[in-house]
């Protein structure tokens, strides 16, 4: 840090109207302590360009030099320092200042520093000059190159550099200047590096060229680009949207890295052979799901119904097949319980749906092969069974709301909806009851008594009582529970409260956290 400054600079400080001659004579006396900031914004309201230019080429100070340097107007002394000055943050302060050519040329083929000779290039205009540096300098990085590039406006030598030259960056800045489309979709189809392909697949417009390069490109990364520029949308999810070229929507429904843009362009897909690729191969079960929903092939179909790994998977295929048959043999004999419920539903033939509705050791199978009946007195018997003697609360649930007595329904409803040991089974009972009073009062209970905080949370969610809330939001022994609850207040002086007097560390921090997003949220 340097402790002395030239006297001058406290002279003109404590005397603002201190005349030049004045002042340099100041600039002779002894040297005095001052604190470089104070001098570097002295210097940014000096406007005497002599006294500038002493500064900038003879204090001891780089840091003041610049400052000066950052004022001056002299082309001659910016010249001067910009060649001689020993600190390359004074000499690329100067270099920035600077329009003559052949100065800018000589530091940007001869300074020791990269940045001086970078920013020399980017003040360059000369087009000889910039394509003897692009095409010749010896920088082993090739940044100085770059640069030249930038600015480069003469055809021939920019098509030989995206062609030829051994460094990537320079390649990839030449397209901003490329003229020629043939060039562009040249350079576009084979450069070896990806984001040089990628930059000049921006400068596309050829919708055929952008086409083929989302079908052959190797990297994801180039394609993405391609299906952007194509449909002129910044945002995949948007592309995708706005696609209808099944070419394009294989590519990115086979290849895309992120599920939800490959589910979206499978969601728009006709072609039944890519379908059922896709349905078998993709290591996502979203996006399998999304296929066999479009699939028409039976015996695709019925491979994945045996074979997928996923129950949904598996389901949304059953859910398409037509084969009786086929649907009877996985009703019969498919090993996830979830698949068989989902063939009963597809099918027809009542003696077979009465089958399973009285036979069937599965409490959801035959509560759904007995909506399927015909016979109002069979399907009511099953119905009244499966509420009398099925351990599945869900089932009894959904089998009491489809009793033709209504009391007998409530009473039942009403019963799992009170005493019923898990609650969110209660809360389910309490919403097919469809009084909202009842519902009302099992989710408080449930929300402030369930054992597992899990379901107290579960609870917290349908809630809306302010006053409920806030009683868990302070006293609820899981600080999960009690964050849920906080979420949900709109009283941010209560949440203020937990925050600033709570006795638990965890929940004055939930609190803050949660204040700290309704701050962001509302601004």
């Amino acid at each position: 840090m340097r402790l002395f400054k030239p006297a001058w600079l406290k002279f003109k400080m404590a005397s603002p109207s201190a005349s030049a001659d004045e002042i340099m004579d100041a600039n002779k006396c002894q040297l005095e302590k001052t604190a470089p900031e104070i001098c570097i914004e002295y210097i940014k309201n000096l406007d005497d360009q002599s006294i500038l230019a002493d500064i900038a080429q003879q204090d001891r100070d780089a840091d003041l030099r610049k400052a000066a340097v950052e004022k001056l107007d002299n082309p001659s002394v910016l010249a001067d320092i910009a060649q001689q000055d020993r600190d390359a943050d004074v000499r690329k302060a100067a270099v920035e200042h600077l329009d003559d050519q052949a100065i800018l040329a000589h530091i940007a083929k001869n300074d020791s520093d990269a940045a001086v000779s970078h920013t020399a290039v980017k003040n360059l205009k000369d087009q000889s000059i910039l394509a003897e540096i692009a095409k010749n300098d010896s920088d082993i990085h090739g940044d100085i190159r770059e640069a030249a590039t930038e600015n480069l406006t003469d055809q021939s030598v920019l098509i030989e550099l995206a062609r030829y030259d051994r460094y990537w960056p320079v390649r990839a800045a030449t397209i901003k200047n490329l003229a020629d489309p043939s060039i562009i979709a040249e350079i576009a189809r084979q450069d070896s590096e990806m984001y040089v392909r990628k930059t000049a697949v921006t400068k596309l417009t050829n919708q055929s060229i952008l086409i083929e390069i989302i079908q052959h490109d190797s990297e994801w990364f180039v394609c993405e680009a391609a299906v952007k520029k194509l449909t002129g949308k910044p945002r995949l999810a948007d592309a995708v949207k706005k696609l209808t070229n099944q070419t394009v929507l294989t590519v990115l429904a086979k290849n895309a890295n992120n599920s939800d843009i490959r589910e979206a362009a499978v969601k728009k897909l006709t072609n039944q052979s890519i379908l059922a690729d896709i349905a078998i191969n993709d290591n996502w079960d979203g996006v399998r799901e999304a296929a066999v929903s479009k699939l028409t092939d039976q015996s695709v179909l019925a491979y994945i119904v045996t074979n997928d790994k996923h129950v949904n998977v598996r389901s949304m295929a059953v859910r398409n097949l037509t084969d009786q048959e086929l649907i009877l043999d996985f009703a019969q004999h498919h090993s996830n319980d979830f698949v068989r419920r989902t063939a009963v539903k597809k099918l027809t033939d009542q003696e077979l749906l009465a089958d399973f509705a009285i036979n069937d050791s599965n409490g959801w199978v035959r509560f759904s092969a007995s909506e399927k009946l015909f016979d109002p007195e069979l399907r009511q018997s099953v119905f009244n069974d499966l509420v009398q003697s099925e351990n599945n609360g869900y089932i009894r649930i959904a089998a009491a709301a489809k009793l033709a007595d209504k009391t007998v329904g409530w009473n039942i409803l009403s019963n799992l909806a009170w005493n019923h040991s898990d609650g969110l089974l209660r809360i389910k009972a309490a919403e097919t009851l469809k009084d909202p009073d009842i519902h009302k009062e099992v989710l408080i209970d449930v929300a402030k008594n369930d054992r597992d905080y899990m379901r107290r949370s579960k609870a917290v969610e349908k809630l809306t009582d302010q006053t409920v809330l806030e009683d868990i939001a302070r006293n609820d022994i899981s600080n999960y529970a009690a964050k849920k609850a906080m979420a949900k207040l709109r009283d941010p002086a209560i949440l203020e409260d937990i925050a600033q007097t709570h006795s638990r560390t965890d929940r004055r921090f939930a609190a803050n956290q949660i204040l700290i997003g309704k701050d962001e949220t509302s601004s």
